[in-house]
């Protein structure tokens, strides 16, 4: 199963692991919740979908799609009046999936008033799309090994892609993404994929998810057992996890549409 992802990442080619769905989706309308922003024109409203991903290794097809609730993708949608305007779309950290507080924290009313649409993205395993029975927000992604992170990672581009294309026939004449933490990093594999960008801005980015794993306690140790049973060292480890890694990749923008922001 392994030699999957290390073939894909070796390829260095993006539309091998990152494939764009040519299946139209139905996003559905739902009211948003209380804490929502209310702005003074326009409205803000929560979309959702049925995502028709399916797990690029066919040998993870089967335990992928048990995690019914994962399959509905989630945005908050802030629309003014009118035609779509340029949308700045947000993706959120790993737990940190409230609407509310990422709007908040990275000053989207504010954004929203200079004339933007807004879309907040929520990823996958986490929100409404954890499972009934997860202990926390984004429990799931990290928490069924190697081949399940990987396919996760690429079910949120997928995912996204399908939001810039209902942002677009909608008539947004510009869709920008910017994120924070792992949606820093998911931010740069948009950039490495999706040409149809204004812009991405990683917000703090993780560079490599398993170096980061294994700096968390307790998580760490039972990665590192995980390593041990497994026979596996550090670097075949990361070769496994590189097919998922923005570093593997070069970005499909140019310079001038790119923007790090460290910390």
């Amino acid at each position: 199963r392994f030699g999957f992802y290390k073939d894909m990442a070796d390829s260095h080619d993006t539309t091998r692991f990152f494939t764009r769905s040519r299946q139209k989706v139905s996003v559905r309308h739902h009211p948003a919740g209380h804490l929502a922003h209310k702005p003074k024109e326009g409205r803000v409203e929560v979309l959702s979908f049925e995502s028709p991903f399916q797990a690029v290794n066919p040998a993870m097809r089967e335990q992928y799609a048990r995690h019914r609730r994962n399959r509905i993708a989630w945005a908050e949608h802030w629309r003014h009046d009118g035609p779509a305007r340029p949308t700045i779309c947000l993706i959120h950290g790993f737990v940190a999936d409230p609407y509310w507080i990422n709007s908040r924290f990275l000053a989207m009313p504010w954004f929203y008033e200079q004339g933007y649409d807004v879309l907040l993205y929520t990823l996958p395993f986490h929100g409404r799309r954890q499972e009934a029975l997860s202990p926390f927000s984004g429990h799931g992604y990290f928490s069924h090994g190697f081949s399940h992170i990987n396919e996760t990672i690429a079910h949120a581009v997928h995912d996204f892609r399908l939001y810039m294309d209902y942002l677009e026939d909608l008539g947004a004449p510009q869709i920008g993404v910017t994120g924070i933490s792992l949606g820093g990093f998911t931010t740069s594999l948009l950039a490495a994929v999706e040409d149809r960008l204004a812009f991405a801005i990683p917000n703090v980015p993780l560079a490599s998810i398993l170096d980061l794993i294994l700096e968390w306690s307790p998580a760490s140790e039972f990665i590192k057992t995980g390593l041990r049973l497994a026979g596996m060292d550090i670097r075949e480890a990361r070769h496994v996890m590189a097919a998922s890694c923005p570093l593997t990749y070069a970005p499909r923008l140019p310079k001038e549409r790119l923007m790090i922001v460290a910390g």
